[in-house]
């Protein structure tokens, strides 16, 4: 059964978790089924492959990181458990390093091997090289004498965030919300939570390092209301932040 694996945002400064790891870079680029090219228009180019993919365990996740393409507007990321497998789209990235973590815990045991794609609006480029790392989540606690998994340190939970908007962007047929708060410095990362109703239940939808999450999974003709909270770097969760929402427009509104 494959594993499920999902994408979180970061730029997390917690120590790693004493698990058995292994992690390394491929140099040359392995292409399932064959080159994977992005198109071009006439005007300008589609971004190529980035370079310099590797991936590391970090704590109970594992960070993948890439060199910048200077004319990509964002990066979409692949996993797939053998170097020369099926690579199966996770997400859509802004930044040029992302956290892989499981949707349930913590990741099972086994070989993980990334690439990534950079994307503008001429296309797309070639899968990169692969990154591969090997994750164990059978050790317990932080390295480096910082105590023991998410429960140790001694920082307190983050305030709950501020100044929370919901913005309605993007070209229709492919509109996405944009959600924004105000930055503190001492806050790890923030999770993105998002309900239909101001008022039910609200399920984490993403997470980021800055202080502005996109939502591309939205429909025209809905509106969406977005919860966010702050995160320390030992896993501390603030309250909810009040709640934003968004009519997302119909094409033509």
């Amino acid at each position: 059964m494959k594993k499920r694996i999902w994408i979180v945002a970061a730029s997390m400064l917690a120590s790693l978790l004493l698990i058995v790891a292994a992690c390394s870079k491929e140099p040359d680029p392995v292409y399932p089924g064959g080159g994977n090219g992005g198109g071009s228009s006439s005007g300008g180019s589609a971004p190529s492959a980035p370079t310099g993919v590797s991936a590391i365990v970090s704590g109970s996740q594992i960070k993948v990181t890439w060199n910048s393409v200077s004319n990509a507007n964002y990066y979409k990321i692949y996993y797939s458990q053998t170097s020369s497998g099926s690579y199966e789209y996770i997400n859509d990235i802004y930044d040029t390093e992302a956290y892989v973590s499981s949707s349930y815990g913590s990741l099972p045991t086994g070989d993980y091997y990334f690439k990534v794609r950079a994307i503008n609006s001429y296309g797309e480029s070639s899968l990169s090289s692969y990154a591969h790392c090997y994750y164990s989540s059978g050790g317990g606690g932080n390295g480096g004498g910082n105590g023991g998994g998410n429960g140790g340190g001694s920082d307190v939970a983050p305030a709950a965030p501020t100044g929370v908007t919901a913005q309605d962007c993007g070209p229709r047929p492919y509109p996405y919300a944009l959600v924004s708060w105000n930055y503190v410095s001492s806050v790890d990362h923030w999770d993105v939570y998002r309900s239909y109703s101001a008022y039910g239940n609200f399920t984490k939808v993403g997470s980021n390092i800055s202080s502005s999450w996109a939502d591309e999974s939205v429909s025209c003709g809905y509106t969406y209301y977005y919860k966010v909270k702050a995160v320390s770097a030992s896993g501390k969760q603030s309250d909810f932040s009040d709640v934003a929402s968004v009519y997302i427009r119909l094409a033509g509104e």
